[in-house]
């Protein structure tokens, strides 16, 4: 079933439905699916990464909302997180 699930949410992240989304349709917590999928990847798998010079914000903001908390970002950045965090 964990398979199944597994290249469900591969699938389904491809066509563009965020994690949630995934969860929700089949039923099961974010965090359980977030589990199966950091269980199935190989541990030394290497991950590509991108070194990038550090850029200071234009204008720095501080985000509350609920009990994320972001600071030292401009608003484009901020912008950029909450994107990534679908």
């Amino acid at each position: 079933m964990r398979d199944a699930v597994l290249r469900y949410a591969t699938r389904a992240k491809q066509q563009g439905k965020s994690h949630v989304e995934v969860a929700a349709e089949l039923g099961m917590s974010l965090q359980t699916l977030a589990y199966w999928r950091a269980l199935a990847r190989r541990p030394d798998a290497l991950v590509p990464v991108a070194v990038v010079a550090e850029r200071r914000p234009e204008r720095e903001v501080l985000v509350e909302f609920g009990p994320l908390r972001v600071r030292g970002l401009d608003v484009a950045a901020v912008a950029e997180l909450l994107k990534r965090l679908q």
